[in-house]
């Protein structure tokens, strides 16, 4: 459309503006003033502007268009074809952002921050019952493998003393059958002996002695024969008590080991043991050093004595017999030092308590 712009609506100027031009569309095509858009090659014309003659004259052709609501359209076409293209098992929304602009990605990070500060406690109450529960395994194998190894220790030193007292029996009863045996034989021998002289002439054996003499010979040896079977009963009945008693004696020992050994798995902790009350009882006296001479005599008591008096005056125990001598030589005097009065170098170092 060719339209003449009247001249009156140029201004003083010699500018045009914009609205004029719109009012000549709406005068002549009745079109709503707000539903026109005017365009000038790819620009919009906006209703304020004002145009020279000579930017009139260098314009192309002006494009009347109508202004409508909506988009360009085919944005449900474009949204369909879109549909057929997504994958519906992606489902990682890291890099999409919230109505707040930040990344899906962040804000997952930063709840995942929050709660595993949120379940520190909770990580850390179970790490420590887990070593808990660790040691206590331990503890309870290692009480199952001394327990076992304490078992098999005992059984065979069950057997092994078992074994030894048959041996020893069955030695003492061998040794006292073949005792015995021997003692036969040479009675054996012996009575036959006199038999045979009864039976010869009397002169072979006794010479001129008579036969009573020869029944009287008879008589002594079946005497001596009984006396040596009872001696021999005696051997054989105190060797059977020390057989006995040997007897009892490995079993008590054998006992003695297991309890022993049970004690030493009941109390597996090691236990340091302070002095015994023998000892104590038997501390020696105290030494008036007073009434001694000279070091050399210090000395002469002994280290044990030395000892006792330097932990009873609060002195350093150990070193030599000099050593400890010098030291309570330093502190006779006179005056005598006691207490607080004592060089530091020669106390005793106090014990800390645990």
């Amino acid at each position: 459309m060719v339209m003449d712009i009247p001249r009156s609506e140029w201004t003083k100027e010699n500018k045009l503006s914009v609205n004029s031009i719109i009012k000549l569309v709406v005068d002549l095509e009745g079109i709503p003033q707000s539903a026109i858009r005017l365009t000038s090659g790819t620009h919009d014309m906006r209703p304020n502007q004002e145009l020279t003659a000579e930017e009139v004259r260098a314009l192309p052709t002006v494009r009347i268009l109508l202004g409508l609501a909506g988009g360009k359209g085919g944005f449900g076409a474009m949204l369909r074809n879109l549909g057929k293209n997504i994958d519906t098992k992606n489902m990682n929304y890291d890099a999409c952002r919230d109505l707040s602009g930040r990344r899906m990605r962040h804000v997952s990070n930063e709840k995942k921050l929050k709660d595993w500060f949120h379940h520190q406690e909770d990580r850390e109450a179970e790490e420590k019952q887990t070593k808990d529960e660790a040691k206590q395994k331990h503890r309870r194998e290692k009480r199952e493998l001394q327990r076992e190894l304490l078992e098999n220790a005992t059984h065979g030193l069950v057997e092994e003393t078992n074994a030894v007292t048959e041996v020893l029996g069955a030695a003492v009863q061998q040794g006292l059958k073949k005792r015995k045996v021997t003692n036969n034989e040479e009675f054996e021998k012996e009575r036959a002996a006199a038999e045979a002289s009864d039976v010869g002439s009397d002169e072979d054996l006794f010479g001129d002695v008579e036969l009573p003499a020869k029944k009287a010979r008879l008589q002594e040896l079946e005497a001596d024969h009984a006396q040596q079977e009872e001696a021999k009963a005696k051997e054989e009945a105190t060797a059977a008590a020390a057989a006995a008693a040997e007897q009892a004696l490995a079993a008590a020992q054998a006992q003695k080991a297991v309890a022993a050994a049970s004690e030493a798995a009941a109390n597996s902790g090691a236990v340091k043991r302070g002095r015994s009350n023998d000892d104590e009882e038997q501390a020696p006296e105290p030494v008036e050093l007073q009434q001694i001479d000279d070091e050399q005599a210090l000395v002469e008591l002994g280290m044990a004595q030395l000892a006792a008096e330097c932990r009873r005056r609060g002195l350093k125990a150990g070193g030599t017999v000099a050593e400890r001598a010098k030291r309570l030589w330093a502190v006779r005097g006179p005056p005598e030092l006691v207490g607080d009065d004592v060089p530091i170098k020669l106390r005793a170092a106090e014990k800390r308590q645990k």
